[in-house]
């Protein structure tokens, strides 16, 4: 009887496992985004504004990012009020399906637009500004016509 038991338990415990897989480590980041993620926090040097970007952990949890409800994918990435000494990444341009880009109230952000932005065939919005000493920086775009411009070779100093 104890036997029948455990069996039946075992059963059920694996069918439940095989009809609906456990999400992992990271939930429902996309694990193309979370790596570009992570390499976007390496290029700005780990700064302390990005600590909730925890390795392994789900990336749609993470604080300045935001994932469609339905897709699962990063939608929204804003960067801002933080001191970060740093050109903005060009793996920004290996998030697909980015609407909102934002790199705000930085301390140094230094160098030109990555040419990587214009692979963002989803991006409604650009928003650059430097809070740099002696600098005003600013650059802000919206709309498709933003990207077939492709005349975004503002610097930042």
């Amino acid at each position: 009887m104890m036997n029948c038991l455990l069996y039946s338990l075992f059963l059920l415990f694996l069918s439940a496992t095989l009809i609906s897989p456990s999400l992992g480590a990271l939930g429902k980041c996309n694990p193309s985004d979370y790596k570009a993620l992570m390499n976007i926090k390496k290029s700005l040097n780990n700064p302390y504004h990005l600590a909730s970007w925890v390795p392994n952990t789900d990336c749609c949890n993470w604080y300045v990012v935001e994932c469609d409800p339905n897709t699962n994918r990063i939608n929204q990435l804003t960067v801002f009020q933080g001191n970060i000494s740093a050109q903005i990444p060009s793996s920004v341009g290996d998030l697909p399906y980015l609407e909102t880009l934002v790199f705000r109230h930085l301390t140094n952000v230094t160098g030109s637009i990555p040419q990587s932005i214009t692979k963002l065939k989803h991006l409604k919005m650009l928003r650059l500004q430097s809070r740099a000493r002696g600098c005003a920086g600013r650059a802000t775009a919206q709309g498709p016509a933003m990207l077939r411009a492709q005349k975004f070779s503002y610097l930042l100093h």
